[in-house]
């Protein structure tokens, strides 16, 4: 492969072609390398000089760039590497080779020496390689975070409608013989099959076949949280399946009661709630959260502890939230 056809932007500067200088783009964005060899026939006393930009991001992973080094015969190899590794880190990604090639292979080692076995280097970092080879059959982009140890791994998917979800997985000491441990944000608990057999790649597909079964709840909950006051929860999350929203309407039950019979499964939750009660619910865009009194009309709060007022006024011109153990307090004191 030629150092040229690979990296247009790396001009020779000189006709031995032993100096280089130009650019290299990496996720979009262009640094400035000036790469000197000794010999044409060996990357032995290299001199690699660049931008300060790329040298601050490749500041901690100078070892690992000298593995490579040696592990690679020509300039095109290693200016590939120097890509792959930046890239890598610029995408916000813990670098597993870093720690595969130099932290845990030096542990491993002096842990193998200390056991007089071999055979446990091998092992694991056969295990490393192999999950390495899982990443990068799932796609980097799909990283958002792993642990010093590798022992934790979040994947990142979007679903059909562009919400972004991770998959949190923490691997058991035993992978892949003992399944991994998963938590997600989808509102029940991901159940999934693993076999000693099993990949990342497997255990990411049946995710993403969850996903898929939530996608007209989220749509619905998208179009509240949008068009609506969201009282509860304060920060909505995916796995949250309840909404409270401010109303002003009353009387609140009777509508219920007179127009529930006219609920529609095909259209979506705030049409449906909009057409029963009547009336068109507060939006963001056009009032207020302080608008509405929802403050418990006997303690003047909102939250009392881990309680919400969720008891109201039954006249029609009042409506007055109040917390449940407020009222039984005041109908129950002296």
């Amino acid at each position: 492969m030629d150092l040229l056809s690979s990296f247009p932007h790396l001009i020779p500067q000189n006709a031995e072609r032993t100096h280089y200088r130009g650019f290299i783009a990496i996720k979009e964005q262009s640094f400035f390398i000036d790469v000197r060899l000794k010999s044409l026939t060996s990357l032995e006393g290299i001199s690699l000089l660049c931008d300060w930009k790329l040298k601050d991001l490749l500041r901690d992973y100078q070892q690992l760039l000298y593995q490579r080094l040696l592990q690679t015969k020509k300039l095109v190899d290693f200016v590939h590497e120097l890509r792959r590794i930046a890239a890598s880190l610029k995408s916000g990604v813990l670098l597993i080779l870093a720690f595969v090639d130099c932290q845990h292979h030096c542990e491993l080692q002096l842990e193998a020496q200390h056991r007089n076995d071999g055979g446990l280097i091998t092992a694991r970092v056969g295990l490393y390689e192999s999950l390495i080879e899982e990443i990068e059959q799932i796609g980097w982009e799909r990283v958002a975070f792993v642990d010093q140890t590798f022992r934790e791994l979040h994947l990142t998917v979007e679903d059909g409608s562009c919400r972004t979800h991770t998959l949190k997985i923490h691997l058991h000491n035993e992978h892949p013989r003992e399944a991994p441990r998963c938590s997600t944000d989808l509102p029940k608990a991901f159940d999934f099959i693993w076999i000693p057999e099993s990949h990342l790649s497997d255990l990411l597909d049946q995710f993403c076949h969850n996903l898929d079964q939530y996608q007209d709840l989220w749509d619905n909950f998208d179009e509240i949280d949008k068009m609506t006051w969201i009282l509860e929860p304060e920060k909505c999350s995916r796995g949250d399946l309840y909404r409270r929203i401010a109303l002003v309407i009353s009387p609140l039950k009777l509508k219920l009661n007179n127009n529930l019979h006219e609920w529609d499964v095909s259209l979506t939750l705030l049409y449906n709630l909009e057409m029963v009660l009547e009336k068109k619910l507060p939006s963001p865009s056009e009032t207020n959260k302080q608008d509405f009194s929802v403050e418990c009309g006997i303690c003047y709060s909102y939250r009392l502890g881990d309680e919400i007022p969720d008891q109201a006024c039954d006249d029609p011109r009042c409506g007055q939230p109040f917390h449940h153990s407020c009222l039984y307090e005041v109908k129950t004191g002296p």
